[in-house]
């Protein structure tokens, strides 16, 4: 596991609470740039460094865009699992 890695992601895709298809809608209604700077990092295993030397930007800005599209994840899902109750 990446040091760097890790320590940037202090936060992470939520456990597995709902099913996979609601945590797939929460990703899929990300912006589009901020699902894929996710993806990369959560399901690829991408460095933060990585990512930024990938798509050309600082890396201060694929911190605060992963943080961001992670923190929309975790708010879809409260919403999902509120309509669910």
């Amino acid at each position: 596991m990446n040091p760097e890695n890790s320590r940037n992601n202090a936060r992470r895709l939520p456990a597995a609470t709902l099913d996979d298809s609601a945590l797939g809608a929460a990703i899929s209604r990300l912006p589009a740039t901020i699902r894929w700077i996710v993806i990369l990092g959560e399901r690829d295993g991408l460095s933060t460094r990585e990512i930024a030397n990938l798509a050309g930007v600082s890396l201060e800005l694929v911190k605060s865009m992963r943080g961001r599209g992670l923190a929309l994840i975790q708010e879809d899902l409260v919403i999902q699992r509120g309509a669910a109750s």
